[in-house]
This record gives C-alpha cells, sequence and structure tokens, in this order.
C-alpha cells in the first residue's frame, strides 16, 4: 500500500527521491554487453511480447543478431506489455522448455 493514515491525513509511503534514483540508475545501466557477449556458462532469453512496442524494431533485430553466439535467444509471445498477465501459458511453455 503507498498510503498510509497518519495524523488524521493520508501520507505517501513512497520514497519519491529513491524512486527518481533508481529510474535514473536503470536509464544509466547498458545491458546490451551481455545480450551480444553473454557471460561464460550462461543463456540469455529476451521475450518480446507481440503487441508491445517496450522493444522497438531496432532492438529487437539487435536482439536477433546476438542470437549467432548460440546463448542468446529471442522469443516472441501473443500478449501485451504485461506478458505474463496476457499470456501466462506461453511465458510457463517457455520456462518449461528452456529450463535445465
Amino acid at each position: 500500500i503507498n498510503l498510509e493514515h497518519r495524523d488524521g491525513r493520508y501520507h505517501w509511503r513512497v520514497d519519491f527521491a529513491a524512486m527518481e534514483e533508481m529510474l535514473r540508475d536503470f536509464f544509466r545501466t547498458d545491458a546490451w554487453e551481455v545480450v551480444v557477449r553473454p557471460p561464460a556458462g550462461t543463456e540469455v532469453h529476451i521475450v518480446k511480447a507481440t503487441q508491445s512496442n517496450t522493444l522497438d524494431p531496432e532492438a529487437a533485430a539487435r536482439v536477433q543478431a546476438a542470437t549467432v553466439t548460440g546463448r542468446t535467444h529471442y522469443h516472441e509471445l501473443e500478449g501485451g506489455h504485461w506478458i505474463n498477465t496476457d499470456n501466462p501459458d506461453g511465458v510457463l511453455r517457455l520456462l518449461v522448455d528452456n529450463l535445465p
């Protein structure tokens, strides 16, 4: 719950400064090196929801190009941004098929 009732009023529990710093840190982080060259013994699976534009066509092409390593994998599943709720069976199938 992001609100708390205190002193007869509602107050935000959310630490907006901390959230902003986490968001700024997120945008500073460039993980393409891990996608292009996964660490030894590691496989990377990228899932693109077909009705989501979070992964734009250029980024999707970069991921697909990285699959030549054999350790980076690109999957497309029917659904929107919240693929886990839009297509839980598809997500489960990917997990079952790809987890050791």
